[in-house]
């Protein structure tokens, strides 16, 4: 009789251990841990200003940064004339840090108006 309950032991066990695993699966995967960006630092601009990357970007307006992923960032600034590759991360306590390497500027036109 004790070999039986042992067995009805271990299957209890078993089943609840797996129903509170497919529980966390099923739920944790709902979960969204959502990034607050405050602010955008660029570094390594040696050609134009951090405003005027930015303004370029989209990304003046600090009140839009609640949507943005990193990549979304990355992309828009890598499309400035400029700039050749841009590193982009999260610094944990609400900071975007971009690092930006401009391109070589070997010659420049200047006309008068």
């Amino acid at each position: 009789m004790s070999e039986r309950r042992s067995k009805f032991f271990g299957l209890v066990v078993f089943l609840v251990l797996i129903i509170g695993f497919s529980y966390l699966m099923i739920t944790g995967s709902k979960a969204s841990h959502k990034e607050v960006y405050n602010q955008i630092d660029v570094t390594e601009n040696t050609l134009l200003s951090a405003k005027e990357y930015l303004r370029y970007a989209g990304l003046s307006d600090s009140t839009e940064y609640e949507d943005l992923t990193l990549l979304e960032v990355k992309t828009r600034i890598e499309k400035h004339p400029y700039l050749r590759k841009a590193e982009v991360e999260f610094d944990g306590v609400n900071t975007i840090l971009v690092e930006v390497q401009e391109k070589e500027i070997k010659a420049t036109l200047l006309q008068k108006n």
